[in-house]
């Protein structure tokens, strides 16, 4: 397993599954001691929630499958925003399409992340978006 991380970070998770957003959760609390995780759950909100908060996020998880929008919408809508150029974004989701991939890359994303489906893949996870 890897050891706690020691720089904090404000990682703000745009689920709308609230229990993958628990396993998100106990993931950070778990692996990365220092970090901070706000859930987002509707995705038509995201721009507006962000903007309320007192520091920008280190890191945005954006699930790609959601009802109203899509992780690629709240993308495209993040980036059009020049307060959101520097964080780093990844979208989420338990689908590895090479597609999906090009497309994440293609509007701004920094990593394309297979969702965890439990704990036991927390190291693979994080090695992905942390890269170590």
């Amino acid at each position: 397993m890897m050891a706690g991380r020691t720089t904090t970070k404000t990682v703000v998770v745009v689920e709308d599954d609230q229990d993958d957003y628990l396993i998100l959760q106990q993931l950070f609390r778990q692996y990365c001691t220092d970090c901070i995780t706000i859930p987002i759950h509707d995705s038509t909100t995201v721009v507006a929630e962000l903007d309320q908060l007192k520091v920008l996020p280190d890191l945005i998880l954006i699930d790609l499958i959601m009802p109203l929008q899509d992780g690629f919408e709240v993308l495209t809508q993040l980036r059009s925003h020049t307060r959101y150029a520097a964080v780093v974004i990844a979208i989420m989701s338990g689908l590895e399409t090479p597609e999906y991939r090009a497309r994440a890359v293609e509007l701004g994303a920094d990593h394309y992340l297979i969702k965890p489906d439990s704990l036991s893949q927390a190291d693979h996870f994080l090695t992905q978006l942390f890269g170590t």
